[in-house]
C-alpha cells in the first residue's frame, strides 16, 4: 500500500512530494522439497516480511527515504523448552530485523546506509551503498555483512528502467 502527499514546504526547500508505504509478502508456498524420496523432504524456506517506509523528495533537489522490515520464518519445528529459554527473543521466534536511509540528490545520486540483525543466521551489522542513475540507467554498488565467519558481500547493479 503506498500514500502519497504534499508539502508546501519541507525544511527550507519548497513543495515537497511526500509517502508513506506498507508492504506485506508471504513468501515460498508450496509442498516441501524431496530430492529423492517423499520420506525425506524438507521444507521451503517459507517466511513472512512487513516493510515500512516514509520518504520526501523535493523534485531536482534532495530526497530521504527511510524504511524498516521485520521477517518472521514459518518453518515451525519443534524444539525443546529447555533450549528455547536459552534462546533470546529474535532466535527463539526467528525473526530478522533491518532498516536503514537512503538520501538522494539532485535525483541523480543516492547514498544509503542501515543494519542488519539477524540473531538466528548470526549476521548483525551496517549495510551500506550507493548509486547513480542518468535518465533511464544507473550503476549501484552496495555491501552487506554475511555470517561473522564470512567476508562482507559486495553486489554491483546495472539498473535500466522501461516505464
Amino acid at each position: 500500500y503506498k500514500m502519497d502527499g504534499s508539502s508546501e514546504d519541507f525544511f527550507g526547500m519548497g513543495p515537497t512530494d511526500l509517502t508513506l508505504g506498507l508492504g506485506v509478502t508471504v513468501a515460498n508456498l508450496g509442498p516441501d522439497i524431496a530430492l529423492v524420496a517423499e520420506r525425506s523432504s524438507d521444507p521451503l524456506p517459507r517466511n513472512l516480511k512487513i516493510a515500512l517506509s516514509a520518504g520526501a523528495r523535493a523534485p531536482e533537489s534532495f530526497s530521504v527515504l527511510a524504511g524498516i522490515s521485520f521477517e518472521k520464518s514459518l518453518i515451525f519445528e519443534s524444539i525443546a523448552d529447555s533450549i528455547k529459554t536459552e534462546l533470546s527473543f529474535y532466535e527463539r521466534n526467528e525473526v530478522l530485523v533491518s532498516g536503514g536511509v537512503e538520501v538522494g540528490f539532485a535525483d541523480l545520486a543516492y547514498g544509503r546506509l542501515g543494519y542488519i540483525y539477524d540473531d538466528p543466521g548470526e549476521i548483525k551489522g551496517m549495510t551500506f551503498g550507493a548509486g547513480f542513475y542518468l535518465q533511464k540507467f544507473g550503476l549501484d554498488i552496495a555491501s552487506i555483512p554475511q555470517f561473522r565467519e564470512l567476508d562482507r558481500v559486495t553486489k554491483f547493479s546495472v539498473i535500466a528502467r522501461f516505464d
